[in-house]
């Protein structure tokens, strides 16, 4: 049977159960000194700005971060150290991962507890009994080696995982260029024959309101196409939203021009007229595109959605989609609410469904409360 990865790094640097039990032994020795280890821990880190950055939850996260860290070295010196370990340390170093915390600051980090274990040693074990001091040396350097190997292992996993969605991305990119002159070139004929039969209609003809209604919604769905290959382009190069002030009420009822809805489906936009945000507008244009288009799909099995209530928070402005049931009017509608702020909000699009019948996007400011922060922004 194949060993285990953690399996292979304890057989590696020699840690055995006898390694465990000598840790075991230690940690009487060691749990009156936790406190200040984890002290000198994060002074560390206040000392250093790129290692401080990635705490942002001021000193009641650090006074969390201190009980989760002697909790840490109590569990190291405990064990057992066994695969559900090993599956513990590695949520640990997803952690890290995720707050993108430097590598170099988790290396140094994990050396000041080592430094300070074995001077724990030394001082209270070495004068007495230098055989058991010196294998107790050998568990926690064994111990905290195969730490560090599990966290490297998150930090690949995630640079692994980075390659990956960057080949996704870059075959996107091919197939998109590939498809884009297909594509381009009937939309382009499509273009053509739209003005040539305008020109054959008159200007009297095609200017006639049932008439005008469908050569410029074919119109718009061109130019919509032909935006979504280039989205697709864009989306292979990783393009950064273009944020420009843009008339909310005006981009839903744009969006709703473009959802083509059936002829039994009305639209109905309560957005107050005149209310301003620093967004991508085509971005989330066709985010409210599909939104509007999932919910007429989803009508056939859908019950009436009772009124939706969201917290914005300040400089954040929040659309919410509700529907009816085909049994009641079919209406489909529109809201938004937003709080002024000097702050630029930052497009995060979501969207969310409760039993197939409500809708709502969000767009979410660049910084926002936490539940552990109380009224102090992150």
């Amino acid at each position: 049977m194949t060993p285990s990865f953690f399996e292979s790094l304890k057989s590696y640097v020699g840690f055995t159960d006898r390694s465990s039990a000598t840790l075991r032994e230690f940690h009487p020795l060691a749990k009156p000194h936790f406190i200040s280890i984890v002290d000198d821990f994060y002074a560390a880190i206040e000392a250093h700005p790129g290692a401080r950055a990635a705490i942002t939850g001021g000193d009641a996260q650090i006074g969390r971060l201190k009980q989760t860290l002697i909790a840490w070295i109590d569990r190291m010196l405990l064990g057992p150290h066994d695969e559900a370990y090993y599956e513990l340390r590695a949520r640990i170093g997803r952690v890290h991962v995720r707050i993108a915390l430097p590598q170099q600051y988790m290396f140094a980090a994990m050396d000041r507890i080592r430094v300070h274990l074995i001077d724990v040693v030394q001082t209270q074990m070495l004068q007495g009994d230098p055989t058991t001091a010196g294998r107790i040396c050998t568990a926690l350097n064994q111990i905290i080696d195969l730490e560090l190997a599990i966290m490297l292992e998150t930090y690949r996993e995630d640079l692994v995982e980075k390659n990956r969605n960057a080949e996704r991305l870059a075959t996107i990119g091919q197939f998109a260029a590939s498809i884009g002159h297909e594509l381009r070139t009937p939309l382009g004929v499509v273009e053509s024959s739209l003005y040539l039969v305008r020109q054959h209609l008159g200007a009297d003809a095609a200017s006639a309101p049932a008439v005008a209604k469908h050569l410029d919604r074919i119109g718009a769905e061109v130019k919509r196409a032909n935006q979504t290959i280039a989205d697709l382009l864009d989306l292979a190069r990783n393009k950064p939203p273009k944020r420009q002030p843009t008339d909310l009420r005006l981009l839903v009822e744009s969006a709703a021009d473009a959802s083509l809805l059936p002829a039994a489906v009305s639209f109905e936009s309560t957005v107050p007229a005149g209310l301003m945000a620093a967004i991508d507008a085509t971005q989330l244009r066709q985010v409210m595109v599909n939104l509007i288009m999932n919910a007429c799909q989803a009508m056939g099995a859908a019950v009436t959605s009772g009124p939706t209530e969201k917290r914005v928070p300040t400089g954040a402005c929040a659309f919410a989609f509700a529907m009816t049931a085909p049994e009641c009017p079919t209406r489909i509608g529109a809201g938004s609410s937003m709080h002024s702020s000097p702050r630029r909000p930052r497009e995060a699009a979501s969207a969310s469904r409760s039993v197939g019948t409500s809708w709502r996007a969000t767009v979410e400011p660049s910084r926002s409360r936490t539940r552990d922060q109380g009224p102090a922004s992150r």
